[in-house]
Formats: C-alpha cells, structure tokens, sequence
C-alpha cells in the first residue's frame, strides 16, 4: 500500500490515526467499488459534455461550469484513493 494522503490523517489522535489506517486497509473491497461509481459518475459528465443539443440551451455555459465543478469534485474524492492504486 502506498502512503495514505495526508488529508486521511489531518488533525487525529494517534489512535484515530490508527483507527482510520486499519479501516482503510480492511475495506479495500468497499473503496474499490467507490471509485468505480465515481469513475462511471465522472464518465457520464464527460459524455454529456459532448451533447450537441447541449448549446441549444441558453444557459449551456453555466450547465458547463456545473458539470466542470463536478468533475472537480470527483477527482478531488478519488485523489484521496491514490494509495490504492496497485489494482485501480
């Protein structure tokens, strides 16, 4: 397992340190099929993106900025993952 971010970590007793460690590392299965959701999530904003009849829309610009704040979002939860990476 690679090094868990920081964030995980920030502001815990050693105990909950701890305790979040071996949460993390005994729901494996659980936080793979998380970021499987937010990959499909994600996935659907970038298609939806892509929709011509989209621009038809007066305020397709700020439908854009919603779905560009989500994308965000979903990259910022799943950057929270990276020490999983080995089988994601």
């Amino acid at each position: 397992m690679q090094s868990l971010p920081t964030t995980w970590l920030k502001n815990k007793t050693k105990e909950e340190q701890d305790a979040i460690r071996s949460l993390l590392s005994n729901s494996s299965a659980l936080l793979h099929e998380l970021l499987n959701i937010l990959d499909q999530l994600e996935a659907e904003e970038i298609r939806a993106e892509t929709d011509l009849g989209e621009y038809d829309n007066p305020s397709w610009s700020h439908k854009q900025a919603d779905r560009n704040g989500a994308r965000r979002a979903y990259r910022k939860i799943k950057a929270l993952f990276k020490f999983m990476e080995t089988t994601h």
